[in-house]
This record gives C-alpha cells, sequence and structure tokens, in this order.
C-alpha cells in the first residue's frame, strides 16, 4: 500500500510541474469531471494478456 500511495505522490508532483494545483485536481476527480486511467484496468481474458 505505501508504495501505491509513493507512486500516486510521484504523479500529483509531476502534475504540478506542469502547473496544475493537486487541490484542483482532487477537487475534479471528487465531482466526476477528472480522467482516471489506469494500466491495470485493463481486462486479461488468458494469460497472454498479462505481458
Amino acid at each position: 500500500m505505501q508504495d501505491e500511495a509513493g507512486h500516486g505522490m510521484y504523479l500529483y508532483a509531476a502534475a504540478e510541474t506542469l502547473g496544475v494545483d493537486r487541490e484542483e485536481l482532487t477537487e475534479k476527480l471528487i465531482a466526476g469531471k477528472q480522467k482516471y486511467s489506469s494500466i491495470f484496468n485493463y481486462p486479461t481474458l488468458s494469460y497472454a494478456d498479462v505481458a
């Protein structure tokens, strides 16, 4: 869990470097206006899809 939280911190820091405020991102996510994307949400129908 700590590792995943660290990844989130890296993403927030990258967004802040590009000029987006962390609080603004959080508010948009809660309001449903922010896109959420993760490679881990793709379905894996067979073992071949894992790679």
